[in-house]
């Protein structure tokens, strides 16, 4: 978990740009298949995140996580 941690927060700061990007990359480019070159760029990294979740942003938004877990059907 700490190494997802640190990878999370490698990439909160480009987190906007990468999302934008990757708007940009399906609605106004209309890509079926997104351009690494161009997530990587945002990113800043040669690696990205195109997931809208980040571990701070689940840690801020759960209230309990024995609920949270419990309410998801697998």
């Amino acid at each position: 978990m700490v190494v997802l941690r640190r990878l999370d927060a490698l990439l909160e700061p480009t987190k906007e740009a990468v999302m934008e990007e990757l708007v940009f990359q399906r609605d106004e480019a209309g890509f079926t298949e997104w351009d690494e070159n161009g997530l990587k760029d945002a990113s800043g990294y040669v690696f990205y995140n195109t997931c809208e979740w980040t571990l701070q942003r689940l840690h801020n938004t759960a209230t309990n996580s024995q609920q949270i877990l419990q309410a998801k059907k697998y």
